[in-house]
């Protein structure tokens, strides 16, 4: 039997007290872990805050498309730009990220109590949504996966409830917008509540949660349609093309996704959740679970490995849920209890220090190099870039995603050249790519791996000449080149171009 030390019902007054008291313990640590200077560990965070500014202003001064074009996240943005109009960017977007942490620990307290737990269980559970592996990193990474991860949990808490509300159409209608991926929670979700209430003879309610959730998204479905030419965002479709992975081995893949997992910490939970087929929403969080591990193993397996991992901490709520609901009735709850407290003290320092020495690394060599570009390069020069969020923050310059996110049309160059000799062809369309733009300059991180690195060779191999102007400022930070075409440029960009119309 449990342990009755940590499943006891609590009351009405007592759950509102452990709310309103964990709100205050956890804004006090947000204001004392808040960065001083404020800044953000990845550069896709200032994409987000550019594309604020692009909808505030009317106008997207470096790359002149849509602000929705490389938004993952139309609702995060949606809050960014709103919070942006009271407050500075950056503060902005902190407070944002604040707002989305706080509501995923109440939704994960919620649930806790839901499934019967202790106020000292409900702590625990709490501690081991904010705290296990790069989680931390990841509430407070200026990204919607903070959001995400709390959208994730508000639903399985509505999806828990006793009653069938429309709270869960309504919110099962917005998650595709929160993150294109959490699409498969929202379906599994709403047609479990459309199951049950068909099962109760309810028909006529059915049919309204499923017109609920389409009057809710339809919205975003246009406004997206509308800027973008597509119902979902294309960020995944352009990191999927770039990184060309789709026909790698099976065994290569499986060995990524592993990696990625072990990377984020959540083995021990993955081990656990395998056991609670019992739980109410085993079966909707195993879908859900699958649906995205066979996309990633598809499309882009080691995505599950980038940015400390933060595509799979979508799934932390899910896992979270059903493992307690687990332990609600397991022997072992006690020993597993504390194989997860042990699992997180052990990955937290880490954790951490990935966050430090990320905006340490953006308040020194992004903030330079920005500051270098805007005193020593003409006024309308077009540069290439990888990372395409800092720049355009805090330079004014015509920029070119070689990647695609913020430049579409890099997107239909990289899928032209696929496999079976992706090097070869990335070449090709690195090539293409600053050939139609007319770009003179260039902008390569220097990285460890080498991997963003070999854009510069992408573009030594293909008859390019670069002159290097800057020098990284930090170990592993971004060089600045001139770019000298090749004499047969027009012919690579004429082949490419042509490769790109093809069906």
């Amino acid at each position: 039997m449990p342990d009755v030390r940590l499943w006891n019902a609590s009351t009405d007054i007592g759950r509102c007290r452990f709310y309103f008291a964990s709100l205050i313990v956890l804004l006090a640590v947000a204001i004392v872990m808040k960065p001083t200077p404020l800044a953000f560990p990845l550069d896709d965070a200032y994409i987000t805050i550019h594309n604020a500014q692009a909808l505030l202003s009317g106008t997207d001064r470096n790359y002149g498309v849509s602000p929705l074009v490389g938004a993952t996240s139309e609702i995060h943005l949606l809050l960014v730009t709103a919070m942006m109009s009271l407050t500075q960017p950056l503060t902005a977007s902190f407070l944002v990220d604040i707002a989305a942490a706080l509501l995923y620990a109440l939704g994960l307290a919620r649930i806790a109590f839901q499934l019967g737990a202790s106020y000292f269980v409900a702590v625990l559970f709490i501690a081991l949504g904010l705290l296990t592996g790069y989680a931390p990193y990841q509430l407070l990474n200026g990204l919607e996966t903070g959001l995400a991860m709390a959208a994730v949990t508000w639903a399985l808490s509505f999806a828990l409830n006793p009653s069938l509300s429309v709270a869960l159409p309504i919110l099962c209608g917005l998650l595709p917008f929160v993150r294109p991926e959490l699409g498969a929670l929202s379906c599994v979700l709403l047609a479990r509540q459309i199951g049950l209430r068909i099962r109760l003879g309810e028909r006529a309610y059915a049919a309204r949660d499923g017109a609920i959730a389409l009057c809710v998204a339809m919205p975003f479905l246009i406004w997206m349609w509308w800027s973008v030419g597509s119902p979902i965002s294309q960020t995944a479709s352009a990191k999927q093309w770039f990184f060309a992975e789709q026909g790698a081995p099976w065994k290569a893949k499986s060995a990524v996704m592993l990696g990625g997992f072990a990377q984020a910490g959540l083995l021990p939970l993955v081990g656990v959740a395998c056991l609670a087929h019992r739980s109410r929403l085993w079966k909707p969080v195993c879908v859900y679970i699958v649906a995205l591990l066979v996309a990633w193993f598809a499309f882009f397996p080691s995505g599950v490995t980038h940015n400390f991992s933060r595509y799979l901490y979508v799934l932390l709520p899910a896992l979270l849920c059903v493992t307690l609901d687990y332990l609600r009735t397991s022997r072992l709850a006690v020993p597993w209890l504390i194989v997860l407290t042990g699992c997180l003290a052990l990955s937290l320092p880490g954790a951490w220090r990935a966050y430090q020495s990320g905006d340490r690394f953006t308040d020194g060599e992004l903030t330079s190099l920005a500051q270098w570009l805007n005193t020593n390069l003409p006024a309308r020069s077009k540069i290439l870039v990888h990372d395409a969020g800092y720049l355009a923050y805090a330079t004014p310059f015509q920029l070119v995603d070689v990647v695609g996110l913020k430049t579409p049309q890099s997107m239909a160059f990289h899928r032209a050249c696929t496999a079976p000799t992706r090097g070869r062809a990335r070449q090709s369309a690195v090539s293409a790519i600053a050939t139609t733009s007319g770009a003179r300059y260039a902008v390569v991180l220097h990285d460890a791996q080498g991997f963003w690195y070999a854009l510069k060779h992408d573009l030594d191999a293909t008859g390019w000449t670069l002159r290097e102007l800057r020098r990284p400022s930090t170990p592993h930070g971004y060089g600045v080149y001139a770019l000298t075409p090749p004499a047969a440029a027009d012919h690579v960009c004429n082949t490419l171009a042509t490769a790109s119309r093809a069906p």
